[in-house]
């Protein structure tokens, strides 16, 4: 498989690869694909009964000029062929489409299902916009490949098979006078395939684009805005937009022309069946009735020679798009879950809640975050970790709550290996509050359980209270009747923060890990949360990383890392007092308050 940011692709129409790794997913649903292959035969039947139907009519009852009774059992066999017809292919569709769409729908969820497995390193690399690109656009064009695509292009072939069946046993010379535009045409249509395989190829490239760059600036809309760059912004989405208009002109350019040049030739078979035919008729070969017969068929026959272009494109792009959906599913998960979990033992004597034994980590080969690294976190104790930006702080965080894996050392809770316990026990143990507050359009319930039936309404109202965000219960309801609309917009950055505060503390956690969380609010909100901590991290461990050294004097315990390691540990007054870097920062920090008139 190709690498999922790889979108210059050819594509092509089959790819029996491919095809064998959708069979999983359509293999629960391939009785209603049988049922829609066996109706292909009996349609293609009925189809070419329907000219011939009107043959008779022609040669058995109005030329001889027979009674009109003969041609009204003809009429009601040929209404009666059309609706069977129609019948038959509305349950062929049907079968079709349901097996398609309801193959897709598995196909959609384990593709979203594999994405939460997949480590947060991927989703630093990967723009998300092209994300939503594999779980929509390209599943779609899978959907067209059942709508439109392999079945439809079998039954094409059966239709075919059966017209030019009925044509040479009832005239051979005709039919082969009908068969000879048949090799201008297939040069004409691979000429013109490759121009649409080119444009569709592009037509996708250019889409991921449009959906990475709406994905990136529309989540940034707010900065766009305050830094006036409206107008640069358009012009650069005009640009990528006006690249995809014209590459979908081509494409519409193309194939017009297919249809266009298949129309064109229809017509010149027709013509030349109906000169050469028309000489015979006073002689009875052809009759009138097969000539007319001739003429029907061809118009029904050239169609799905028409359409197979059209078709063959949809094939192509359903290719690119499963590919490119299996390249998202082959994606290893660096992350993996232990096949026999250790549990989490309770609390022992001697043995720390939180160990790192001598831990190393980078995101990029060859650039080091943290070099071997070691403490410890003692039940109900509270550590705070301090330093630099780019120190390596919340990728201690990180690594505790096994977002990455170290590079060398090891990190242990209650002396198991984070990567010997379950995922779910350590997410019980352990809960973090992050930096950005992040909220889902919904209500403020749900914001808090995240959909955990575990917890109810009383639990999340006691978290709400518990943080001092009881009143945010008394807000008006957003429009559609969410107490939070998308990415919480209705609420300020420290009521988004405050119900981030309460997600963590409903679930009880032994151990709490805040991420600079009460960096981005006002001082009464902080007071608020700072009042909410004092009283709930009784009895409870936590992990404080803050660049405001004000907020960490009344931690057990203060870490200082420096470019990846760790160079002081000790209480806050310890620290200041041995004048090392803590006590430097500390005094930088608390100037730099002064001079701003904030105090100290």
């Amino acid at each position: 498989m190709t690498d999922l940011a790889h979108e210059d692709d050819d594509g092509r129409a089959f790819d029996r690869t491919l095809l064998l790794r959708l069979w999983p997913y359509i293999r629960p649903y391939a009785r209603r694909l049988a049922i829609a292959l066996v109706l292909l035969v009996p349609i293609a039947a009925v189809h070419a009964l329907q000219p011939y139907l009107i043959k008779l009519a022609i040669d058995d009852v109005i030329v001889p000029a027979r009674a009109p009774s003969a041609l009204i059992v003809i009429g009601v066999a040929y209404v009666a062929a059309l609706a069977i017809e129609v019948l038959m292919r509305y349950f062929h569709l049907y079968a079709l489409q349901a097996a398609g769409q309801l193959a897709l729908h598995d196909l959609r969820v384990a593709a979203f299902a594999h994405l939460q497995r997949l480590s947060p390193a991927y989703f630093d690399r990967t723009p998300v916009g092209r994300l939503v690109t594999r779980l929509t656009s390209d599943i779609e064009a899978l959907q067209e490949m059942f709508a439109s695509g392999l079945i439809t292009i079998i039954g094409d072939f059966v239709t075919l098979f059966v017209l030019m069946a009925l044509l040479v046993a009832l005239d051979v010379r005709l039919a082969l006078f009908a068969f000879i535009a048949l090799p201008v045409l297939v040069v004409a249509l691979r000429l013109l395939q490759r121009v649409l395989r080119r444009a569709y190829r592009a037509i996708r490239i250019r889409l991921a684009r449009i959906n990475s760059f709406l994905s990136e600036h529309l989540s940034g809309m707010a900065t766009i805005q305050s830094f006036d760059q409206g107008a640069a912004v358009n012009k650069t989405f005009a640009d990528i937009n006006a690249s995809y208009r014209d590459m979908n002109r081509t494409a519409v350019a193309a194939d017009a022309a297919i249809y266009t040049f298949v129309e064109l030739l229809a017509s010149v078979t027709v013509a030349t069946l109906i000169w050469i035919g028309a000489g015979g008729v006073e002689s009875g070969a052809p009759t009138l009735g097969v000539l007319v017969l001739f003429v029907e068929t061809i118009q029904k026959f050239f169609t799905p020679i028409r359409d197979l272009s059209a078709k063959y494109a949809v094939m192509q792009s359903a290719m690119s798009g499963a590919e490119r959906v299996f390249a998202l599913l082959d994606t290893p998960v660096e992350i993996r879950d232990p096949e026999s979990p250790s549990p989490i033992p309770g609390p022992r004597a001697g043995t720390p809640l939180v160990a790192f034994e001598n831990v190393s980590f980078q995101y990029q080969r060859g650039e080091p975050v943290l070099r071997n690294v070691s403490f410890t976190v003692d039940e109900g104790e509270r550590v705070a970790i301090v330093g630099v930006t780019g120190a390596g702080k919340t990728s201690v965080l990180a690594l505790l709550r096994r977002f990455y894996e170290p590079s060398a050392g090891r990190v242990l809770v209650r002396g198991v290996d984070v990567r010997e316990v379950a995922p779910d026990d350590l997410c019980r143990l352990i809960v973090g509050v992050e930096q950005e507050p992040v909220l889902f359009a919904g209500s403020i319930d749900f914001n808090l359980h995240l959909g955990d039936a575990a917890l109810s309404h009383d639990d999340c109202d006691r978290a709400l209270d518990a943080v001092q965000a009881g009143d945010l219960r008394n807000r008006p309801l957003a429009p559609g009747g969410n107490d939070v609309v998308e990415r919480g917009a209705n609420l300020s950055v420290g009521e988004k923060q405050l119900i981030t505060f309460g997600r963590a503390l409903v679930r009880n956690p032994v151990l709490l890990l805040l991420d600079e969380a009460t960096s981005h609010v006002d001082p009464e909100t902080e007071s608020r949360l700072q009042l909410a901590t004092s009283t709930l991290l009784q009895g409870r461990a936590a992990i404080v990383v803050a660049h405001r050294l004000s907020t960490v004097r009344n931690v057990d315990r203060v870490i200082v890392l420096h470019r990846g390691e760790k160079v002081e540990e000790g209480t806050h007054r310890a620290l200041l007092d041995a004048g090392g870097l803590y006590a430097r920062l500390y005094a930088l920090q608390f100037e730099h308050l002064r001079e701003n008139g904030l105090g100290a």
